[in-house]
């Protein structure tokens, strides 16, 4: 991950279920690392793709609250 901070990233999409996958807080800590401009919670939920309670204990200054649906311009 410290590798990765020094390769200017624009986007990191990281999942925050908790259980499959890393939880909000490693996230947090792995976006801090990685340095991105911007943060897009993905999988947030097993069996869904959203979920708000669990998007917003993610504590990254640059993360983006994108719902499904919602569109975002790379």
């Amino acid at each position: 991950m410290p590798t990765l901070g020094k390769m200017d990233i624009d986007y990191a999409f990281l999942p925050i279920d908790g259980i499959y996958n890393m939880g909000p807080k490693e996230a947090s800590d792995c976006a801090r690392l990685i340095n991105p401009k911007h943060l897009i919670p993905i999988h947030s939920k097993p069996g869904m793709l959203f979920d708000m309670q669990q998007t917003m204990k993610v504590d990254y200054e640059k993360a983006m609250l994108v719902r499904p649906g919602d569109i975002v311009e790379l």
